[in-house]
């Protein structure tokens, strides 16, 4: 496993593994921002890699998607 660097590359496939999480879940992204309590702005932008977000608020998305906080994490 290599250590990802470059900030970009990371928030990119957090960005990846949200949105196949909430694909997945066959929701939307409007029902993602509801339930992690997040404007949907904030949800396009995440999953586009353009926003590197907190704790807590990746936290909040993994309780609305019903998964572990190192599943939308891990770098692999």
């Amino acid at each position: 496993m290599g250590r990802v660097t470059n900030d970009k590359t990371l928030r990119k496939i957090f960005g990846r593994r949200l949105r196949a999480a909430r694909n997945h879940r066959r929701l939307t992204q409007t029902q993602l921002a509801d339930r992690a309590h997040i404007t949907l702005s904030y949800v396009f932008r995440l999953e586009k890699g353009e926003r590197n977000p907190t704790l807590l608020i990746v936290h909040d998305l993994a309780r609305a998607l019903r998964m572990r906080v190192r599943d939308l994490t891990d770098p692999d």
